[in-house]
């Protein structure tokens, strides 16, 4: 692993999201984006949380810096893909994918060979303030 790329196999169980927040909140602080946690909380929690709800395992999370964007990838081994539900305001299902996809750059998913799904996205890092 180098300084800015990490790679964390996650465990199937709901306490797994918070240990992926921690994560990525030491990632971002190391590579000096800690003007990005807040979203790229959001971000992780809402990938990971739907990877152990609705995935299989092995379940990774990925993150690289790549000058002023962080790409990231949540992989597990379900059959089914994503589906964004567009829902009203009081629902409390279904609101993840569309708010990852207002704040990343790129949200996108696909099946992988053997099995499984790739979803990724790229998150552009606001200015240093």
């Amino acid at each position: 692993m180098d300084g800015k790329h990490r790679t964390w196999h996650i465990p199937a169980r709901p306490e797994a999201v918070a240990e992926a927040r921690r994560a990525t909140r030491k990632a971002l602080a190391d590579w000096g984006c800690a003007h990005a946690i807040d979203d790229l909380m959001v971000v992780v929690s809402e990938l990971v949380t739907n990877a152990i709800a609705h995935g299989e395992p092995p379940i990774t999370l990925t993150l690289c810096l790549d000058l002023d964007h962080v790409h990231g990838t949540v992989i597990d081994h379900g059959p089914t893909l994503p589906r964004p539900v567009f829902t009203g305001d009081l629902t409390e299902c279904g609101r993840g994918l569309p708010l990852v996809a207002d704040l990343t750059r790129t949200l996108a998913w696909k099946r992988i060979p053997g099995g499984g799904k790739r979803v990724s996205f790229t998150y552009l890092l606001p200015e240093k303030q």
